[in-house]
């Protein structure tokens, strides 16, 4: 077969290939919405109102007077149970939309069903279609349980200071023919990451397999209370995930074994009892990072000016952990404040920082706090609240926060070493990393008796998030990766990238290499070359700003060895990455990476001169989270997009992509892109918009390009996409849009 009848194949199987995909993704993606408007969707709305309707109304009812009739004060898990249920969603811009999901009641008290209507219950809720306000799994729980008004105030102003924390507040809701309003809250989950602009990782809980005692269900013992992975399926992805997740846990059980050792070593707390000093450390989240004990000394800090100290126990923290600086943040979780209700707040004893540095930047940012945007983001949630009322509560933070800059704070020091012999528990056993990726060091609680067990990648996720038992009914109590270090009494510890190596450019910018790179700084012309030795070299330029430099990455080939997953155990995906940076007339060229991304900017500003990339193996350019200006993109040769954008705001001079093997452009996540010329030659899709996403198209053409524009909604968080022509640039049949997405030519 000669070359142009294998061109004339591959395009006749690529059109297919492409109209199979749109047409599964269309099935896939259709909802029950009263309006074509696909502005309706893109624009600007809030939920309004709910109605649930549970396929199976009696067995509801029966599992909901078995919880009251039962003599625990707590819910069962075998009450959990879930029942199919259909939800519509009426949104404030008239919006109205029905969604097939999955609900059971939620809750470890029975709180979460009394002092409401009859069958009315907390309930935790998943989407099967469709999404709330880019949400997919969340909780609608009775107002009560959360102190009302008190949790929207507390998240809302923790959201405000940059705090992670999930969107509540107050819906009407129809449920079962029964009229309730509940407090609507996201749950910890991939969604809310990135809206926080963060790559999907390690999410990380307080482990309470063993806190809740069978003979007082309301007291509660911790001296097992470790943390564990709570988004098991993140690790079971691959090994590279595992990995990750494996640190992520170890660097959190340092923190969570640290505050046992203070706690519980020679009795000084009794079970069933609270424990003195609820505080983990805040340098061990922070993993030897500034900026990371900054924000975990002033997360504390205003949970304790907010008095939602119920949310700092560590059975109740939750945290994520980033794979690129390998430290940990907080999210908010259940603070339990009655902040709005009090009158003064009384400081705890059992919750004292151990430095005051976070209570100072804590009373700057309450002292400059955007109070009528607070006001307006309070009365949307459904919040009836006044300024003075704000001003009022403000204050108060604000005079808590003065008397703990007055106390002594005294650090106790723990000493871990072996810190579970003193336990008899047979039933529970430590774990350890082994020397392999899938190898676990088993041992009991003194660690007089060890062995070496190998587990497939499943259930070593299922150990790290503590829903692991073998055949004997034994738990696995995940420690961390270096059993040694727990023999010898110190904390665990992340061991040093021999490979990294790190060089300062210039306005707090670094450059860390991974692997073996040459790197050649010429300082006076403002050139960086960096050239791999192998196909595993990767850079990382991190933080500050970069004017007038000109960035050049060659590589040693565009094939390698494959990857088991497309990011590296820092989850960058790229040849080269640029990382929460300001940029200016900056120009960037890549050959040969090998990469899933060749190059890849993750949360960056400014402007762009240049970028042209040649043989890129995968992704050509990736752009995440970020808020840029391009003049001119140049990529030839890209194994699938040449340019993949997505959660920012983009504006593109001139484009010329040539050899696109599948989009190319492709704009995702929320984007609002414009782009002034784009000559697209040789590619599957020419550009691509879709989820949430718009783009502006001043001019293109296309050569050989199957089809010339999409819009599309590809993931359940988002609604579909737009794309607006100025004039009709592409002949009929080219263009594909999917029900709810529109392409549009001005006139």
């Amino acid at each position: 077969m000669n070359s142009s009848m294998n061109r004339v194949f591959l395009k006749v199987f690529c059109l297919l290939g492409c109209f199979l995909f749109l047409q599964q993704a269309s099935a896939n993606q259709k909802l029950l919405c009263n309006s074509d408007d696909v502005n309706k969707y893109l624009e600007k709305h809030q939920l309004k109102h709910l109605q649930i309707e549970t396929k199976k109304s009696r067995k509801w009812a029966k599992n909901y007077f078995e919880i009251l009739s039962s003599e625990k004060n707590n819910i069962l898990p075998k009450n959990k149970k879930k029942f199919k249920t259909s939800i519509t969603a009426t949104f404030t811009n008239g919006l109205k939309c029905s969604f097939k999901a999955k609900i059971r009641i939620n809750g470890d008290w029975k709180d979460h069903v009394k002092n409401a209507p009859s069958l009315i219950a907390s309930l935790d809720v998943k989407l099967n279609t469709g999404n709330i306000d880019s949400v997919v799994k969340f909780k609608l729980l009775l107002p009560h349980t959360r102190n009302a008004d008190n949790e929207i105030f507390v998240t809302s102003l923790l959201r405000q200071l940059g705090f992670i924390s999930p969107k509540t507040y107050y819906v009407p809701t129809i449920f079962n023919g029964v009229e309730y309003t509940y407090l609507f809250q996201e749950k910890a989950q991939k969604e809310m990451l990135e809206s926080y602009q963060l790559r999907e990782g390690p999410i990380l809980v307080g482990d309470e397999r063993f806190t809740w005692l069978e003979t007082d269900q309301f007291s509660l013992d911790h001296r097992l209370g470790l943390a564990r992975l709570a988004n098991k399926n993140w690790a079971n992805k691959g090994l590279v995930s595992l990995k990750i997740s494996q640190h992520a846990v170890s660097l959190l059980n340092n923190a969570y074994l640290d505050f046992m050792a203070r706690s519980f070593t020679n009795n000084k707390a009794k079970i069933g009892k609270p424990p003195k000093g609820w505080l983990l450390d805040t340098a061990i989240l922070a993993n030897n990072s500034d900026y990371a004990k900054k924000i975990n000394d002033q997360f504390f800090a205003t949970m304790i000016a907010l008095q939602a100290t119920h949310g700092l126990r560590p059975h109740n923290r939750k945290f994520y952990y980033d794979p690129i600086y390998k430290h940990l943040l907080p999210i908010y979780y259940d603070g339990n404040s009655n902040i709005l209700d009090a009158e003064q707040t009384i400081l705890d004893p059992d919750f004292l920082p151990n430095d005051t540095l976070g209570v100072k930047g804590v009373i700057t940012s309450i002292q400059t706090i955007d109070k009528p945007k607070l006001f307006e983001q309070l009365s949307m949630s459904g919040v009836k609240i006044s300024l003075n009322k704000i001003d009022e509560v403000l204050n108060r933070m604000e005079r808590t926060l003065d008397k703990l800059l007055k106390l002594k704070l005294n650090k106790q020091v723990a000493d871990i070493k072996s810190y579970f012999s003193k336990y008899r528990d047979t039933d529970k056993l430590l774990a350890f990393s082994g020397k392999s990726a899938l190898e676990i060091i088993l041992c009991d609680l003194s660690l007089s008796h060890c062995k070496n067990e190998r587990h497939n990648i499943a259930d070593y996720a299922s150990i790290l998030s503590g829903r692991y038992k073998n055949h004997k009914g034994q738990h696995y109590l995940y420690l961390g990766t270096d059993k040694s270090a727990y023999l010898r009494g110190e904390l665990f510890h992340q061991t040093k990238d021999t490979k990294q190596n790190i060089q300062v450019i210039e306005n707090q910018t670094r450059l860390i290499t991974y692997d073996s790179i040459e790197v050649k700084i010429d300082r006076e012309k403002r050139i960086i070359h960096l050239s791999p030795n192998n196909p595993l070299g990767r850079v990382l330029i991190v933080g500050g700003s970069m004017k007038n430099w000109r960035i050049i990455f060659e590589g040693v080939s565009n094939t390698g060895a494959a990857a088991s997953q497309r990011f590296n155990e820092h989850l960058i995906t790229g040849c080269l990455t640029l990382l929460d940076i300001h940029l200016e007339n900056i120009g960037i060229t890549s050959n040969k990476s090998s990469c899933e991304d060749s190059v890849n900017l993750i949360r960056a500003s400014g402007n762009l001169k240049s970028i042209k990339i040649n043989y890129a193996m995968s992704d050509a350019l990736d752009i995440d989270f970020s808020d840029l200006s391009i003049e001119r993109i140049i990529v030839t040769n890209a194994g699938n997009d040449c340019m993949d954008v997505s959660a920012g705001n983009y504006r593109i001079g001139e484009a010329m992509l040539v050899n696109c093997n599948d989009k190319g452009v492709s704009v995702g996540e929320q984007s609002q892109a414009t782009i002034s010329h784009a000559d697209i030659r040789r590619s599957n899709i020419g550009i691509a918009a879709k989820d949430s996403s718009r783009i502006q198209v001043e001019f293109a053409k296309f050569q050989d390009v199957i089809t010339c524009f999409t819009a599309t909604r590809k993931k359940q968080e988002f609604w579909g996409s737009k794309i607006t022509l100025q004039e009709k640039l592409c002949e009929k049949g080219q263009n594909y849009q999917q029900q709810g997405s529109l392409i549009e030519v001005q006139q």
